[in-house]
């Protein structure tokens, strides 16, 4: 009996942890798997996703990040958004630059950096309805040691 009510609390506190992190950081409601560098402009790679947001949306831009590399290395996402199609505006997002890091592992040893994380790197309103797409890609200094196993824009509301 007594394990019974300890299972059910445990299922219970589990539920409340996953709800209130959702509440916390935003729920994902679209994701950009862009995974590789566009190394000019003759090889872009461009990934794009496109969601129906409406005015008064509160839109969090995270970046989902999981590299390896010696050295420095710069990263960024250059992002266009289309709105009903047109082009709406853009933005560059330096996925090391944050308000808020969660699942955060860093090891550096010997010059060499494994990195991953999920970081908020900024926030939106949206000021009309409509469908937006959101198109973009990953540019980074020039270090041969980088190892991309994931780096990605998730979308939260």
């Amino acid at each position: 009996m007594m394990k019974q009510i300890f299972n059910t609390l445990s299922i219970i506190l589990v539920v409340l942890v996953l709800a209130s992190c959702d509440a916390l950081t935003g729920k994902e409601v679209a994701r950009i798997p862009v995974n590789e560098v566009s190394t000019d402009d003759n090889n872009l790679i461009i990934k794009e996703t496109s969601i129906d947001l409406e005015k008064g949306d509160e839109l969090s831009i995270w970046s989902d990040i999981d590299v390896e590399y010696e050295g420095d290395v710069v990263m960024s996402f250059r992002m266009e958004v289309l709105k009903d199609g047109a082009k709406f505006g853009g933005m560059e997002i330096d996925p090391f630059e944050s308000d808020m890091t969660m699942s955060e592992t860093k090891v550096q040893a010997g010059g060499l950096t494994k990195w991953q994380f999920n970081a908020r790197n900024a926030n939106l309103t949206i000021e009309e309805d409509g469908n937006y797409t959101f198109q973009a890609i990953l540019v980074t200094s020039e270090n041969p040691t980088l190892k991309i196993s994931k780096a990605e824009i998730v979308l939260k509301k």
